[in-house]
């Protein structure tokens, strides 16, 4: 509790064991967020524009989703999220939503293959 009281909002224990009053905070995610990105890469400049367009494909909006490092994943309460991407990552536990796996953006930009499969992906879930 002293850094709550130091005003820290964030932070996170290495050894969360070892502090016995210590409960991890799960974070809400807004209500218009449709789509959680979970990844170690944020997408900027051509990776942004092509996320962009697989979001529009998705008939979403960039407002409508949140990125996501993903050693805090567990943290996040995804009790109302529709879709979760995993890029560069995998989950480690049970997600129960729409769920696409695919390599990190700068992977997938250019690559026919990889974008196909992302697309393959995301159709299954709209038929």
């Amino acid at each position: 509790h002293y850094l709550d009281e130091m005003g820290f909002d964030y932070y996170q224990l290495t050894q969360p064991q070892k502090v016995s009053s210590h409960s991890p905070r799960c974070f809400s995610l807004p209500e218009n967020c449709k789509l959680l990105f979970v990844s170690p890469d944020v997408p900027h400049g051509s990776t942004l524009v092509m996320f962009d367009k697989v979001m529009d494909s998705m008939g979403l909006s960039t407002e409508m989703s949140l990125h996501v490092l993903p050693c805090y994943l567990s943290q996040v309460d995804l009790s109302r999220i529709e879709w979760v991407w995993f890029a560069g990552c995998s989950p480690n536990f049970d997600i129960e939503c729409k769920l696409l796996q695919t390599p990190v953006l700068k992977d997938i930009e250019g690559n026919n293959l990889q974008r196909r499969a992302l697309w393959q992906q995301i159709r299954a879930y709209q038929s």
